[in-house]
This record gives C-alpha cells, structure tokens and sequence, in this order.
C-alpha cells in the first residue's frame, strides 16, 4: 500500500428504516440476486469520488449489497483486505439485516496522481470494482476543459427536444471524454448523467424544466424559504405557496417569525446557507434537485463554482471534491446528505419541507438531516410534477396551521398531508405523463402538531378553525386517520379489504422490494410472502403488516389500515428477515436476531402514518422470555381473514 495509510472503522449511524439495494447505483454497479442460493456481491459504492494528492480523508463510507448473510464479506483495497463490512446493525451500517453491509476508511493519498482500487469480497464472490482518484489541485488547462465540458453539455438542452434524448447525447458525450482522458469515468442515472473529471470534480447533466423539480418548549421558530430557482418557476406561475404559507404562518402563530432576512432566493442561496441551517426552524426549500449513484438525493443551490478559487485556494477545492458538493453542468453547485453531515450544527427541533425532485428518492438525504435533530423531513419519492408539488405542499402547511374541529386541537402532520392528497391526489399522476409517478414523503415524526413545535399559541385561534370543519369533511370521507369509527370500518369489513387487497396481488404497487422476477404464484415461498394482523392504533380494528422480498437484502413491511371500508397503506421500510412482537407498551415492534445479536425497532400509527418510535440492541441472549410474538400467514392463506 505504498506509503499510504489506511485506518478501517466501523459507520456509525442510529438505526433506522433505510433504504434497501434497490440497483440504482448506475450503470456498472447493478446485478441481480442469483435464484440458486449463491452469494453476490453487487452495487458497490464509494461515497467519494475524489481526494486530493498528499492529504488524509476520514471516514469514507463503502457499502456492497448482498443476496444473502455472510460474516466474511471483507472491504478490499487495491487488492488486499483491509475491512471487515457488516450488516449488523450496531456501531456498524444503517438497518441490521437489509443486506446492506458497510464500512468507513480513513485515507492518506500520495504524493502523486493515481487510481485507487475498492471492492469487496468474500471467498470466490467479488463485487464491481470502484476508483477513488488522487488528483492535484486543477491546472488553468484542465479548468478550461472543465468549461468546454459544461458548455458542451448546457447546449445539448437546445439542440434535442425531450430529456431522454438529451441524456442520450449527453452519455455518448461523456464517454468520448473518458476515451480522451478528460474524464476518468461516467454514470447515468435515471434522470441525469454525472462524469469525473480530470481536475477532480464531478459535473451532473440534469434536464431542467419549469414543469418539474428535478431537480417545542416556548421556543422561539424561525421560518425560513429558500428558491434558487426562483425567476424560473415563477415565470410559469409555480412557486408562490413557500412565501405565502411563510406569512401565513407568522401570521397566525406568535412565536413563528418570517422576515425578509429569512427569505432567500437566486444567488443567495449558497454553501454558507446551508450550513446556517439550525435548531427551532421551519425551512421551506423550493427548487430544482435529482438522484445521483454515489450522492444519492441532492439539491441544487443558487451559488456558482468560483473558476478562479479552484486553481489557488485548496481549501474551497478540497470541499468540492470531499464533502459531498457536485456540480451542475450550468455551474450551480449542488449538495448531498453527506455534506449536511460534515457542515450543519444542531437542527433539534427543526421541520423541513425539500420541494425538490427525488428529495425522498431514498432516506440518506434526510436521515443526514434526522441525525443533526430535526424532527421531520418531507420530500418526494421521484421526479415530481412542479403544479402537484406547490398544491400538495401549500394545502399541508395549510392544514397543518388549521384546527382539528374533531379534537379542538391542531392537525399533526400526518393527517395534514392526508387531507392535502384529498385535495391533490396521493401522487402527481394526475399531472403528468411520466410513468414513474412522486408522492409525498414524510421521513421522521408524523405525529406533530405545528402549534407543539415551538410550544406556540396562535394569534387567532378562530381563524385556525376556520375552514377547519371543511377539512374535518374532507378527511371523514377517506382521509388519512380522519375517519374514527363507524360501520363502513368494522373489524371484520377491514379483514374484507386486506382480503380483497391480498387476493388481487394490489399490495406489490406498494411495495419497496424489487418483486419483478417472481411471478404471484411464487409469492408464498422462501422469503416471500408472510402477513401479520395487529391493532397498531388502538382503534378497534386491526392493521396489515406484510413481510416481502425475493431475498434477505431486499425484505421489507408494507403496512396497511382500513378507512372507509378500503385498505390504505401507511408506509413501508427495509428490515431484513424479522420477526413482530408487540412490546411492553402494547405496541408492534420488529425483531432481527443474529447470532449474539438483536435489534428492535418500535413502531407506531399515528396522524395515519407509521413511524418508527424507537431503536434498542442487546445481546441475543438477553431477550426477554415469553415474548408475545405474533403469528403469520402465508400471503396465499387468507383463512384468518375469513
């Protein structure tokens, strides 16, 4: 390993409900889970691309997916082993179990350009290989290619109508630069196709449109927007509900404040807005944003990439090559997760609403966000319709700030949003033609009342309440947990439901594993296909918890309740091979054990959305005796259903 050296260290990240390996990582780095039992190892990924010659990055994460468990899947190193990667759960990766498997390196570069090799392996199974490049700080000759390279790829816009077509123009640009050596290698996403340059940045191709967004205690809450994009979406007629649900707000709650300051927009918003992100704040982010293989969800910012800074100022370079930035083919600097975890102090108390495409893509994004202590991050789950976003978003904060006449007190979120896809539809299929469809995301706390935010009085409860008693309507007839009893919810017309449900194969749609090389027949074997009944909300009636995946690293629960006399799902999360078990608080709790290992995660239905309420781990053999597990059923046997 030459002179350099290499410090391996376990990620640390609170458990939670994260995304599985979903083979989004790109072109090079997707296979398929073999049906033969055999180990894979595929999707390989570093989250950095780049470092610097002759200095030390910490902490880089590398994760690889796996068809099924190993203890001897090992993180190699231009060809020697260096980490052992786990999917353990604890002082380790993201979720035990979802076959994910992690590890962070600490890494001290040369003195001199070069290729560094990762991948990992356990016996004869290999994963792709990933570079990490050692490059040095950017000469005038390869900052000038960088703007040819940019240039090139902002023309294509004008010259192939359709973004597919220009994507297509875009990757076969992009691949004669690699031929050239001007960039070391390329990815094509979904939506945007990003390349490694020669001088070390990474620049995303990305088609804009107008019509997309692709891109408590007393406490005092400060609301604060941000569009920089706002010329643009505001010349098609999108964008105002940020502004105005600001005022709004300010308006009807004392301790809410929205001034000019807090009002950023264009150029404005730049790296240092970022991290000015804080405690008690409620940031409303408008604009453009997209989904990249190593970065995962990014937004872009108003801030232009400083040509000059790049040749003379190694700090500014370091953090566009290390911290997690990208930049867009028209200059405008985006960030990722990571970079909210290398710059952003405490957000304890905070909400943020990520208008942007893909901003919920996956939850690395906001769990960067959850884990500086914000309470809930909304975003959406793909390419989303701008006319949806700006309806579905305006009418939720609208609900939100409103009175519930059936509790005499505010909206939580979670039935804020419901009432809000009343209005808007679930998702943006009613306003566009594509076919992969956004909805609304709530990451984090669903059950939370804006007035509890802050501790805040309004300064015109009346005001709350009206209008309340129509959203009050709205929900009764379908909405997300408005509807409290009645006939048309019997227990046994939501056994009918999840019947129905179970029978027409409908839950697949819901479903976040990957089920498309099994047909339904196969649905009840091996990890497929098990369901659970359980009162979650205490409300009489029970819920649906479906366990499915066609392997161990792609097991997921889709959750489901009856309202209105038809099954509605509530949400979903990656959790390898588990077991349920109600907790000692008489709530739905999930069990992955592993060897000496367990960890559980608690769960609740509240504001008509799951949420995960709280992790614990503990040796195996601490597990308490005579846990109330619940039992399961095939997805083929509907008998307990009557």
């Amino acid at each position: 390993m030459n002179a350099r050296k290499i410090v391996a260290a376990l990620l640390i990240i609170a458990l939670c409900a994260a995304a599985g390996c979903t083979g989004t990582g790109g072109s090079t780095n997707t296979a398929t889970p073999p049906a033969n039992g055999q180990l894979l190892l595929y999707n390989c990924t570093c989250e950095q691309k780049t470092m610097l010659v002759n200095t030390r990055q910490d902490a880089v994460l590398c994760t690889v997916c796996a068809s099924q468990r190993s203890d001897d899947i090992y993180l190699y190193f231009n060809d020697e082993p260096i980490a052992p990667m786990n999917d353990a759960g604890l002082n380790g990766d993201a979720a035990a179990g979802d076959g994910i498997y992690s590890c962070q390196i600490d890494v001290q570069a040369d003195d001199y350009e070069e290729t560094m090799r990762i991948y990992a392996q356990a016996g004869t199974a290999r994963s792709n290989t990933e570079n990490l490049y050692a490059v040095k700080m950017p000469t005038r000759q390869r900052i000038n290619q960088m703007k040819e390279v940019m240039k090139s790829l902002e023309s294509l816009h004008a010259q192939h109508a359709g973004a597919e077509k220009s994507l297509d123009a875009a990757e076969q640009y992009v691949k004669k630069l690699v031929k050239n050596k001007v960039a070391l290698e390329y990815t094509r996403d979904a939506d945007n196709v990003s390349a490694v340059l020669a001088c070390g940045l990474t620049i995303v191709f990305q088609p804009l449109s107008a019509d997309t967004l692709s891109v408590g205690g007393g406490a005092e809450v400060e609301i604060r927007t941000f569009e920089p994009f706002y010329t643009q979406l505001r010349a098609s007629g999108i964008g105002e509900y940020a502004d105005r649900s600001a005022r709004n707000i300010d308006d009807a709650f004392a301790n809410f404040h929205f001034s000019d300051a807090s009002n950023v927009d264009e150029g404005r918003v730049t790296r240092d807005v970022i991290r000015s992100f804080g405690a008690n704040q409620l940031i409303l982010w408008r604009g453009h944003g997209g989904f990249n293989s190593d970065g995962h969800s990014y937004l872009i910012t108003g801030e232009k990439i400083d040509e000059e800074r790049l040749r003379s100022d190694s700090s500014y370079y370091n953090e566009l090559v290390a911290d997690g930035l990208l930049v867009m083919s028209d200059g405008r600097i985006a960030f990722t997760g990571k970079y909210v975890r290398k710059h952003c102090g405490s957000m304890k108390n905070s909400v943020l609403f990520l208008g942007a495409c893909k901003s919920g893509y996956d939850d690395v994004l906001a769990r960067a966000f959850l884990n500086k202590g914000a309470v809930t991050v909304f975003g959406y789950s793909d390419t989303v319709s701008a006319y949806y976003a700006d309806g579905i978003e305006g009418a939720t904060l609208e609900y939100w700030s409103k009175i519930d006449p059936r509790t005499d007190k505010y909206y939580m979120l979670g039935d804020a949003l419901a009432l809000a896809k009343e209005e808007w539809g679930a998702d943006d299929s009613a306003y566009t033609v594509r076919t992969n469809n956004a909805a609304p995301m709530l990451f984090g706390e669903a059950a939370l009342r804006l007035a509890d935010m802050g501790g805040a009085d309004a300064n015109n409860a009346n005001a709350g309440a009206n209008g309340g008693s129509n959203a009050g309507n709205a929900g009764a007839n379908g909405g997300s947990g408005a509807n409290t009893g009645g006939a048309a919810d019997t227990n046994e017309n939501a056994h009918a439901a999840y019947r129905q449900l179970l029978e027409a194969y409908a839950w697949v749609a819901d479903c976040p594993s990957d089920l498309s090389e099994l047909s339904p027949a196969d649905y009840g074997d091996v990890w497929l296909g098990e369901y659970a009944l359980f009162d979650m909300d205490g409300d009489g009636r029970d819920e649906l918890i479906i366990l499915a995946g066609q392997s161990m690293a792609d097991m997921s629960c889709t959750f489901y309740t009856c309202t209105g006399g038809a099954a509605r799902c509530t949400g979903s999360l990656m959790c390898g091979e588990i077991s349920f078990f109600v907790d000692d608080a008489g709530k739905l709790a999930l069990e992955y054990t592993r060897g000496e290992f367990c960890a559980e995660t608690h769960l609740n239905l509240t504001g008509g959305a799951v949420a995960v309420t709280a992790t614990q781990t503990r040796d195996a053999a601490q597990v308490p005796q005579g846990r109330a597990y619940l039992e399961t059923h095939n997805v083929h046997d509907l008998s307990p259903l009557g």
